[in-house]
């Protein structure tokens, strides 16, 4: 590993037996799932992608660039900045897409940039809603864990299931608490959701 002179002993200790083989696996699939989210109607994903995405992480991490607290759990660290990172190039790829289309012509609206676009925005809603869903579920490890893990980009039940280790029953239930609880979302929150989504 390479040597980090402004970080304690103690500090690459930790980060060192907090990155398991494991921890670097489930970095890797939620990496991909993430990608994946923003890659329009092929889904189609790039292991370098994947790869650049995961040690930009460790890197921005391990040099500093991340602040990490070495009395959390490393992996949710991680996990966060893969998503923050995921989503901020999809922000940025999309922003530039739509220049481009406006430099071409007056007449498109960002509304019609397709698949990428649309992803974009369902990805935005869900984390403006994702934090009220998690305070309304307030001490409910299982819907919270299945937050978690939708927020890593875990979506097919299968993969959701394995990672949760829930049994398919405790997962329904789960699934039909969380539901609930997005519809009592506020009124206005429910119309929000609704009009950017039409």
């Amino acid at each position: 590993m390479v040597e980090c002179t402004f970080q304690s002993e103690a500090w690459r200790s930790e980060f060192e037996r907090q990155m398991s083989g494991e921890v670097h696996e489930r970095l890797y699939r939620a990496a991909r799932a993430r990608l994946r989210m923003y890659a329009g109607r092929t889904k189609h994903v790039n292991d370098a992608d994947v790869d650049d995405v995961v040690m930009a992480a460790l890197a921005d991490t391990f040099d500093g660039t991340l602040s990490w607290n070495p009395e959390k759990p490393l992996e949710r660290h991680l996990l966060d900045a893969i998503a923050f990172r995921v989503r901020d190039q999809a922000r940025y790829k999309n922003r530039h897409v739509e220049e481009a289309f406006e430099e071409e012509s007056e007449a498109i609206a960002p509304c019609m940039l397709g698949d990428a676009g649309d992803v974009l925005d369902l990805r935005m809603i869900a984390d403006l809603i994702v934090p009220e869903i998690q305070e309304r579920a307030g001490d409910d490890p299982e819907v919270l864990l299945l937050l978690e893990l939708f927020g890593d980009g875990l979506s097919e039940r299968i993969d959701v299931m394995g990672d949760a280790r829930m049994q398919p029953a405790q997962y329904d239930n789960a699934i039909r608490r969380l539901r609930r609880l997005t519809r009592q979302l506020p009124k206005q929150t429910r119309e929000a959701v609704m009009a950017a989504l039409t």
